[in-house]
């Protein structure tokens, strides 16, 4: 396994997005990725992947999460 994996979610929620077009993944598959992941990969914050960067060095077996479009409906 090399490299970091870098996954980003628009919705995770219960129902479908308001938004056609924009596949929502439930909670239930979320938290299976997430069980997946942390089996699997070392998770890491920005930070370390952006020190990662600047210094030119690989992350190998890491995992990055991000959320586009941070709104509440992603709390609900």
């Amino acid at each position: 396994m090399s490299g970091c994996l870098v996954s980003m979610y628009h919705y995770v929620r219960r129902a479908a997005s308001p938004h056609g077009g924009i596949n929502a993944l439930g909670p239930g598959d979320f938290e299976a990725q997430l069980d997946w992941l942390s089996a699997h990969r070392r998770v890491i914050g920005l930070d370390e992947l952006d020190a990662a960067l600047v210094a030119q060095r690989r992350i190998d077996g890491a995992a990055m999460l991000t959320f586009d479009d941070g709104l509440i409906d992603h709390y609900v």
